[in-house]
C-alpha cells in the first residue's frame, strides 16, 4: 500500500491521475518499480504485456532496467495468501534509455510496441528460458 510508496493503477480501466502522478515522479528523478504484466502469473510464465505500461513508459522518458524475479510463483503462487519458502532470484538487465523507443515513433500501436519490447528483454533475463518453463512471477 501508500506505507511502502506503491501506487496502484487499475487494470480495468484508465487510471489518468495514477499516471499523471508516476510520470510526473519519474521526471523528477524518482525511481519507480513497475510489474508491466499487471497481475501474478497463473502458471509461473511471463504474461502479455497491455499497452499502458509503453505509454507510462514514454511520457516520462526515463531509463527502463528490466528486471525478472525468478521464484516467485514457487514462494507465492496466485491463490495462495502466505509465501512458502522457496528460493527467489533477481536478475537486472542493461538499461533501456529513451533513445532505445525512438524507432516507433509513428507508429499506431507504439505504446504496444515499447511495452513488448520491454518485455522482451525482460524474459532474456530468465535463466530458465532455454530449458521451457520459467518460474516468473508478476
Amino acid at each position: 500500500g501508500r506505507a511502502v510508496g506503491a501506487l496502484p493503477i487499475s487494470r480495468d480501466k484508465g487510471d489518468i491521475r495514477a499516471l499523471k502522478t508516476a510520470i510526473e515522479a519519474a521526471r523528477g528523478g524518482a525511481a519507480l518499480c513497475l510489474f508491466p504484466e499487471g497481475t501474478r502469473s497463473r502458471d509461473g510464465r511471463l504474461q502479455p504485456v497491455k499497452p499502458g505500461i509503453g505509454f507510462l513508459i514514454d511520457k516520462a522518458a526515463a531509463p527502463v532496467v528490466p528486471v525478472y524475479v525468478s521464484g516467485t510463483f514457487a514462494a507465492l503462487p496466485r491463490g495462495r495468501l502466505l509465501p512458502r519458502p522457496a528460493r527467489v532470484s533477481v536478475y537486472f538487465g542493461a538499461p533501456l534509455f529513451p533513445s532505445a523507443f525512438d524507432r516507433f515513433r509513428g507508429y499506431a500501436d507504439r505504446y504496444q510496441k515499447i511495452a513488448d519490447l520491454v518485455m522482451a528483454n525482460i524474459a532474456r533475463l530468465n535463466p530458465a528460458a532455454s530449458q521451457g518453463a520459467d518460474s516468473a512471477g508478476a
